[in-house]
C-alpha cells in the first residue's frame, strides 16, 4: 500500500523514480534545504559505498528566510544512514520569537527503519526520540512513553520516493504517529535556482488534522522542494545548489570520480 492510497489515474508512474528522503512544530512541522553533492567513497571493508548531501532553504510565507536543512544519505551495501540537521529561527523586529534546531540519524536495512534517534531544541525544551525494529513492529520511545508502530512505518523526511510507501508516518520532532493519504499530483514544473526543472508532485494529508505536505521529486528521484501546511502559514524547504541536481548526477555518472 502506498503511502496510503494514490488518488490518481497516473498510479503505475508514482513509484517510477528510485532514491533521492522536516521542519517544525507548530510554527512549522517535520518533513524537510542549500547545496547538493555527490561523494563516492571506499569503505574500510573495500566495499563500495556512496554518500550524498541535500540541503535546502527554509523560508516562510510570513517570516521570509527563516534557516536551513540538511540530509546526508550514506549506503552500504543493504544499509542506508540518513543524518539530519535542522536551525530555524525566528526573528520579529530583531527578537527571536522561535528558535528550533534537531539532529537526527535513521538507519535503514533495504525498505526497512530498523533504528532511529534524534534529539530536538525548541526554545530551550530538549525533546529526544529514539527507536528500534522489533520482530514485526518498530517501537518507538518518546518523552511520552513507548508506542509500537507497523513496520512499515515511514518517517516524515521526504529524502527519498521510498518513503512515499506504507500508510504509517512519525514525526521526527515529536514522535506523533499518524495515518497518511497520498495523492499522486503528477508531472509539472518547478523553478529552482532560476531554472526550470520537471518534476513529480506529492500530496500528503494526515488523517484528522488539517496538516499537510507537498514533495517534488526530478526526474532520478531528488527531492527538489517540499512545503508543510499547517495553521500557522506554509514553510517551503528548496534545494540551494548552483544547478539543479539531475545535472550534477548527470554529469557524475559521465565522469565518474
Amino acid at each position: 500500500m502506498g503511502l496510503a492510497k494514490i488518488i490518481s489515474s497516473s498510479e503505475r508512474r508514482a513509484c517510477a523514480a528510485k532514491s533521492g528522503k522536516n521542519a517544525g512544530n507548530h510554527l512549522l512541522v517535520q518533513v524537510l534545504g542549500a547545496c547538493f553533492a555527490t561523494v563516492l567513497f571506499v569503505s574500510p571493508d573495500g566495499a563500495a559505498a556512496a554518500q550524498y548531501r541535500l540541503d535546502y532553504k527554509a523560508s516562510h510565507s510570513i517570516y521570509g528566510d527563516i534557516g536551513t536543512y540538511t540530509n546526508v544519505i550514506e549506503t552500504d551495501g543493504d544499509t542506508t544512514t540518513v543524518t539530519t540537521a535542522l536551525d530555524i529561527k525566528v526573528s520579529i523586529l530583531g527578537v527571536v520569537a522561535y528558535r528550533r534546531s534537531a539532529h537526527r540519524v535513521e538507519t535503514w536495512m533495504g525498505d526497512r527503519l530498523v533504528r532511529f534517534q534524534g534529539t530536538s531544541l525548541l526554545d530551550g525544551k530538549t525533546i529526544v526520540l529514539s527507536g528500534a525494529a522489533q520482530g514485526d513492529e518498530f517501537v518507538l520511545t518518546s518523552p511520552s512513553g513507548k508506542v509500537s508502530a507497523p513496520a512499515s512505518i515511514r518517517v516524515a523526511n521526504p529524502w527519498t520516493t521510498n518513503n512515499l510507501k506504507g500508510d504509517t508516518i512519525f514525526s521526527p520532532d515529536d514522535g506523533a504517529i499518524r495515518k497518511a493519504r497520498l495523492t499522486d499530483a503528477g508531472e509539472m514544473s518547478v523553478t529552482i535556482q532560476a531554472q526550470n526543472i520537471r518534476v513529480h508532485e506529492y500530496d500528503i494529508g494526515l488523517i484528522g488534522t488539517a496538516k499537510h505536505y507537498q514533495v517534488w521529486f526530478d526526474a532520478v528521484g531528488t527531492p527538489v522542494m517540499f512545503r508543510v501546511f499547517d495553521s500557522d502559514g506554509i514553510c517551503t524547504f528548496t534545494l540551494n545548489g548552483p544547478r539543479p541536481p539531475d545535472v550534477l548526477l548527470a554529469e557524475r555518472a559521465r565522469n565518474p570520480p
